[in-house]
């Protein structure tokens, strides 16, 4: 360990999983008791590592921040913790004291701690956990029920809560009964904090009229919703998340006393409006009667084109809005980006005067260009470079659902994209409401579709002082770039933070120059405010 700087803790954990990698033979050299006592040394040194990178991986304002680098060292090192440690643990281990036991138990919860970040990790990126890692859970299960370690408490760490093995795993199973596809990562480090603090983890060898799902710890299978008349036997086990609503209800009102928060929730990776957010998705999901889809979905397949976040959603709603009024490029008989190319790279002028008189009369008239192909050319190379093609499979009033062709750190619950068909005019904005994968195991996402056609436009708050102004670029002489969510509606989408409660603000576009008052926050996303408003004038 004092070969290995601990200076940066991504590195650190690489150096510790090739010391892991190798174990076998250190067992070889000294055999599996001190080399048992040798890999809960290392582990415990390299616990801080682990503890500071999932922080800076949550962190919106870390430079880590949901880093492809960090994911992959913090979900290699948990898998190799929890091959380290379950090659120990097994029935011909030797318990000879009561301090053995204890060490065991306290390397059993080790490894279910690590094996239950590895399934939060993959949820971290919307994708279903696979059978093996219930499976490797459920035979060290079925290890520690055998030696008598499931129920043991220990300290895993130092300087952290009692645990047990049988609570780690608990607090992986019952994560699963968030409904992940609808939060964000900080979302779901909260509610595992939630899990973490609360006694109510039922894990029962027979169904009540409280459970709620039901799991078969001798199969490679997480839980399912449980049904009537579903059968029964010696492995299955039964959850109740209802009994949790209770402990949700007040964790509400805790929070709405910032005197009377738990403790735990000051270390939390979220924001108030996302934990007040993740508190009213339990208490509706674990409800007695969970909420159901309030309108049908119809199969509307379709190919589609989309970007991601505000600025690249305002430029394709101005080149729609462009091509859709019939403009075209030609200004005074000249073609405006011929012009730019002549202006930039210059001109080889005929050196025969009459042959240049040739040449100019011989030139025909631009061939006007249709709507859709204005649009196109708008829609520059780099703009193109930064579109995702994604296919509609279906369709409600108010929203759509597609499939994409990977899930990746971009794709967040709450993002504003714009989408238009691939052979359409009109770019229409969305927010993400949804990720998972559908029955054919693809990654899908459900996207709650707004108002449209939208208008891009520029804001300017009233006033020479404000908060607002003070926050704002100064490039544009404190003009903002804003969208009018439709012409119609009282919905307006400005940059992150840009919202002040009751601001007066101009708004100039197409349409005219409007003063609107800011009523209240609809939503707001890593790069936007979607705001309602009252329009004065």
């Amino acid at each position: 360990m004092a070969d290995i700087p601990q200076s940066d803790p991504r590195r650190l954990l690489f150096d510790v999983d090739e010391s892991l990698a190798g174990l076998d033979a250190t067992v070889a050299e000294i055999g599996p008791k001190l080399a048992l006592r040798a890999l809960a040394r290392l582990d415990q040194f390299s616990r801080p590592s682990v503890v500071q990178l999932l922080t800076r991986y949550l962190s919106i304002g870390e430079r880590e921040y949901l880093a492809d680098s960090v994911w992959s060292a913090l979900d290699t090192h948990a898998a190799h913790q929890f091959r380290s440690y379950r090659s120990f643990l097994n029935t011909s281990i030797e318990l000879a004291t009561d301090d053995d036991k204890v060490r065991t138990a306290r390397c059993a919860a080790r490894a279910l701690m690590a094996w239950a970040l590895r399934k939060k990790l993959q949820r971290f990126r919307y994708r279903t956990p696979g059978a093996e890692l219930w499976q490797e859970a459920h035979d060290l299960l079925q290890v520690l029920n055998r030696l008598g370690l499931l129920k043991t408490s220990v300290v895993p760490y130092r300087n952290e809560a009692a645990s047990t093995p049988l609570g780690e795993y608990l607090i992986g199973l019952y994560l699963e009964f968030v409904l992940v596809g609808n939060v964000v990562p900080q979302q779901l480090e909260f509610a595992e904090g939630f899990l973490r603090a609360t006694d109510g983890l039922d894990l029962m060898s027979q169904p009540n009229e409280l459970s709620t799902d039901r799991i078969d710890l001798a199969a490679a299978l997480g839980p399912q919703r449980l049904k009537q008349g579903d059968p029964g036997g010696s492995s299955i086990r039964y959850c109740s998340v209802r009994k949790l609503r209770g402990a949700v209800l007040r964790l509400a009102a805790q929070v709405k006393k910032p005197n009377e928060a738990p403790e735990w929730l000051a270390h939390v990776p979220a924001s108030r409006e996302q934990i007040e957010s993740t508190i009213l998705i339990l208490m509706n999901h674990w409800a007695q009667a969970p909420p159901t889809r309030g309108n049908d979905r119809v199969s509307q397949p379709g190919e589609l084109r989309v970007v991601l976040g505000f600025g690249l959603a305002r430029r394709m709603i101005a080149s729609a809005q462009f091509a859709r009024m019939g403009r075209s490029f030609e200004y005074e008989g000249e073609d405006v980006l011929r012009l730019f190319d002549e202006t930039r790279f210059g001109t080889v002028a005929p050196e025969d005067a009459g042959l240049k008189t040739e040449t100019v009369a011989a030139k025909e008239p631009a061939a006007a260009k249709t709507p859709l192909e204005i649009l196109r050319r708008l829609e520059t190379g780099g703009d193109q470079a930064q579109m995702e093609n994604w296919t509609q499979v279906d369709a409600s009033a108010t929203g759509l659902g597609a499939v994409m062709p990977a899930v990746l750190p971009r794709h967040r619950i709450g993002l504003l994209i714009c989408l238009r068909e691939a052979e359409g005019m009109d770019w229409r904005l969305g927010l993400v409401r949804r990720i998972g994968r559908d029955a054919a195991n693809r990654p899908s996402v459900g996207v709650e579709t707004l108002a449209w056609p939208s208008i891009c436009a520029l804001a300017k708050p009233v006033g020479e002082e404000s908060a607002w102004t003070r926050a704002a670029d100064g490039g544009g002489h404190g003009w903002s770039d804003a969208i009018i969510v439709s012409q119609e509606g009282r919905e307006l989408i400005l940059p992150a933070g840009a919202f002040v409660d009751q601001i007066e603000v101009d708004v100039r576009s197409e349409v005219g120059r409007w003063r609107l008052r800011l009523e209240s926050l609809l939503d707001r996303g890593p790069d936007y405010d979607r705001i309602e408003f009252t329009r004065i004038s």
